[in-house]
């Protein structure tokens, strides 16, 4: 599902994506995803995903 995304027009690099379905009462309980994983939903139901680009963190 993720990999069909347009990085381009949402303006994140996908390497940098940070993913998650925040928890909401009767609908969702709250997740942290990969690009590589599927994201279940319910069937009948929807899910609210969030999709964020973090930042490089280089350490010495």
């Amino acid at each position: 599902m993720l990999e069909e995304l347009d990085w381009k027009k949402v303006r994140i690099e996908p390497q940098l994506a940070k993913i998650s379905t925040p928890d909401m009462d009767y609908f969702q309980l709250a997740n942290t995803c990969r690009l590589d994983q599927d994201i279940q939903v319910s069937p009948g139901k929807g899910c609210l995903i969030l999709i964020r680009q973090g930042q490089i963190v280089v350490s010495d």
